[in-house]
């Protein structure tokens, strides 16, 4: 009962605030398993059941378990299999981070945003990337579609 309190008082803040944050549970839209390879891997995750209306589609790859990290590159939106956006910056989702840094202070987060100019009902909406073991093969983590609108 508290924690529902709390989380109205919260939504309400964020809400008076003019915040932008989660208002449902987030949907998966994906998950990769070890072994994954070291020299890179193409993946593919169907989002068209989570893709309602034109505009930003965020996409989020979050490590879950194994020894390695992963890297994720190359990440495209397609629609009906032909690009319409890309988001070329390269995301790192675990914990052995290189050099030291940290996942707020590498500036290399996992995180994806692609701009949906004219939403097509009946299409298909696919995000694909190129993902990377670190360090060897051994990485598991889900990919989520945070509804920040």
């Amino acid at each position: 009962d508290f924690t529902n309190r709390l989380w109205q008082v919260g939504v309400q803040r964020l809400a008076q605030m003019g915040m932008n944050y989660n208002k449902e549970n987030i949907p998966q839209v994906g998950s990769w398993a070890q072994p994954i390879s070291t020299s890179g891997q193409s993946a593919s995750f169907d989002i068209t059941s989570n893709v309602t209306k034109a505009g930003d589609v965020y996409i989020s790859f979050v490590y879950q378990t194994g020894a390695n990290a992963a890297d994720i590159s190359n990440a495209v939106l397609l629609e009906n299999g032909v690009q319409i956006d890309a988001d070329s910056h390269v995301g790192h989702a675990g914990a052995n981070f290189p050099n030291g840094f940290t996942q707020a202070s590498s500036g290399i987060l996992p995180y994806y945003i692609f701009h949906l100019k004219t939403y097509h009902p009946g299409s298909t909406y696919t995000v694909q990337c190129t993902l990377t073991g670190i360090g060897g093969t051994a990485s598991n983590g889900k990919v989520y579609m945070p509804n920040w609108n």
